[in-house]
């Protein structure tokens, strides 16, 4: 008997499999979805059995032994399935990390195998106006379940997953739920899986790691803040997008599958609209506190050359004299968003992702919006060798010195990611607090929202950016989730815009997304923007390799596709030192609008060496 394994190391994805010989005395314990221990060149590792046949080959490797009494289902086998065609990496590589996952320490008479493919319902979009009405609901529908199966709640951080657990713990009077998240040690992570595979658990509470985890009777799964981009890993492979992931689970389990979301992607939306998603009725009310809009051109031909206004100055003088609290919100750090030479007009900017760096006059520091090096400011322009620098753009960092200015003894702090929460303020004279931060404050430190009488957006109208088509739609969710974190009735919501008419603005204020999104739609399907049609991003790694190869792989990828029918459209981006970015535009199918990228290109994928990483979903251009 021979057994086609796939062992637990990352390989190319054209070594995807490998036969092995059954001794006799395994036969009666091996079959397909068994771990089993293998040879695998000089040592011992982890592999899954695919399939069993019949063979009279000689000179085979044998199976060592059985590495666990655990036996993968038709579920876990899928999901690797999915992560080779999908992310385009060998299954040996999936199986690597599901490895900390599976059950350790248990009798094998225990492990129940999760059901077979069933028919499952279409994903549900739930939307909801405020964090209080998104608990509520989340609650309603924990309570509503059958209660025989597993509840995985999934959220973008682990910070918010630990927000929440105590929260929904007290509503639901359930404090047996489990934790799994990237930040869970093995002896964590264990315990949760055999509470889980216990029958002790019966909700479980992660990130989007706890997706590629074995769960028994998987009955409901919701995805908090679908909105978010944490949700993607974007860094590493694989590239993969954890709600795409989250939906082939689902089907796969016949559970059900609700995306909550303030303000969805435009995808989702898109989706809904095509009958791929459905709306629940039990959808709560976006209610919302009301928005006042200020004109900040108006300010400026006034003379005044700054983002705090008169009406907001005044408002913010309020809360100082009730010692109270504001968030006033730019997402842009620093004290100016480019430094440009004034003679030569040369433009400082990251050398990894070309995006203009933001100028820190407190630390005379030029940091990447990236998250890239950062680097002092030279004493002269590298191009021109001129001293004369202009500043332009405002920056967290300028806005924080001009309400120090303003408001001398009031606390000003700035928050922007990384930043360490700011100590409490014992025994300070100082009355009221003024916060300016990022979008770092919602996802971060939501508190800070929830407390504040006075809510400020200082610039609010959409960036244009053009290495992202989804700019616009981000600064509108962000905008929605500041939001939703209003709690306080008093609280009040300033809207600053340099063109208070235009539609961004005017949706933000009436909290009409579906206007917004139709939009948007309609322009992205007059461009052929995704999600009206699929990019595929290729980075070709140039260390150490010879030019020749990596030229050659760039023209034969060319070639190919536009050998293909309908022929793929590329584009390339050439960084002149790590890697050349190759993106394919692949139109969609409207005949199958949910069917990611056509066969043959995913076949064309798939036979590119290993040197070339693949994003099927990338964030942006």
């Amino acid at each position: 008997m021979i057994a086609r394994v796939i062992p637990a190391t990352k390989l190319p994805r054209s070594l995807d499999v490998f036969d092995y010989a059954v001794p006799d005395a395994l036969l009666d314990h091996v079959r397909r979805g068994t771990l089993v221990r293998i040879p695998f060149r000089s040592r011992l590792i982890m592999g899954l059995v695919e399939s069993l046949h019949d063979s009279d080959r000689e000179k085979l490797k044998s199976i060592a032994g059985i590495a666990t009494p655990f036996c993968f289902s038709e579920g876990d086998l899928a999901l690797l399935d999915w992560l080779r065609d999908t992310c385009f990496i060998s299954r040996g590589h999936g199986l690597l990390l599901m490895r900390q996952f599976i059950p350790r320490g248990m009798p094998a008479q225990t492990l129940a195998e999760t059901p077979a493919d069933v028919r499952s319902p279409s994903p549900e979009l739930v939307s909801f106006g405020t964090t209080a009405e998104r608990n509520t609901l989340l609650v309603d529908i924990l309570q509503s379940r059958h209660k025989k199966g597993l509840a995985l709640i999934l959220a973008p951080t682990v910070s918010d997953v630990v927000r929440l657990l105590p929260i929904l713990r007290a509503r639901l009077g359930d404090h047996s739920a489990s934790l799994l998240t990237s930040a869970s040690r093995t002896s964590e992570v264990q315990s949760a899986i055999n509470s889980i595979w216990s029958g002790k658990t019966k909700i479980l509470f992660g990130t989007r790691v706890s997706l590629f985890a074995p769960l028994p009777s998987l009955e409901t799964l919701i995805l908090l803040d679908t909105e978010r981009d944490e949700y993607k890993q974007a860094d590493l492979n694989p590239r993969y997008d954890a709600r795409s992931l989250a939906i082939m689970r689902a089907k796969k389990a016949g559970a059900r599958c609700l995306f909550f979301s303030t303000a969805p992607r435009l995808q989702d939306s898109l989706a809904l609209q095509e009958g791929l998603f459905t709306e629940p009725r039990h959808g709560a009310p976006r209610t919302r506190v009301p928005i006042s809009v200020a004109d900040l051109s108006t300010a400026w031909r006034s003379g005044r050359f700054d983002l705090i206004t008169d009406e907001l100055e005044e408002e913010l003088a309020r809360v100082c004299v009730r010692n109270d609290s504001a968030f006033l919100f730019l997402n842009r750090t620093g004290t100016a968003r480019l430094v440009v030479c004034k003679d030569c007009e040369f433009l400082f900017a990251c050398q990894h992702c070309r995006m203009p760096l933001h100028y820190h006059k407190t630390e005379n520091l030029l940091r990447c919006p990236s998250g890239h090096d950062d680097t002092q400011l030279p004493s002269a322009c590298p191009q021109c060798r001129s001293v004369r620098f202009v500043f332009r753009g405002f920056g967290t960092e300028r806005v924080a010195a001009t309400l120090k200015e303003l408001f001398p003894d009031a606390r000003v702090i700035e928050y922007a990611k990384g930043t360490p929460p700011p100590a409490a303020d014992t025994g300070s004279q100082k009355k009221g607090m003024l916060i300016v931060g990022t979008c770092a404050v919602p996802n971060e430190m939501p508190e800070a929202i929830e407390r504040a009488r006075l809510i400020a957006f200082l610039a609010a109208d959409p960036l244009i950016l053009p290495h992202d088509f989804r700019a616009v739609e981000r600064q509108w969710q962000q905008a929605a989730r500041i939001l939703s974190h209003v709690t306080r009735g008093d609280a009040r919501v300033i809207l600053q815009a340099f063109h208070p008419e235009s539609l961004f603005v005017q949706t933000l204020r009436t909290n009409d997304y579906e206007t917004f999104a139709r939009t948007q739609l309609t322009e992205r399907k007059q461009f052929s923007l995704p999600p009206y049609s699929r990019r595929v991003t290729i980075r070709i790694k140039r260390l150490g390799r010879v030019a020749s190869v990596v030229e050659k792989t760039l023209s034969d990828l060319k070639e190919r596709c536009a050998r293909l029918e309908p022929p793929i459209k590329t584009s390339t981006v050439d960084d002149g030192g790590k890697e050349i970015r190759v993106t394919l535009r692949v139109d969609r199918d409207p005949a199958n609008p949910s069917k990611v990228l056509p066969q043959d290109v995913v076949e064309l994928l798939a036979s590119l060496p290993p040197y070339c990483l693949i994003d099927a979903e990338p964030l942006s251009l």
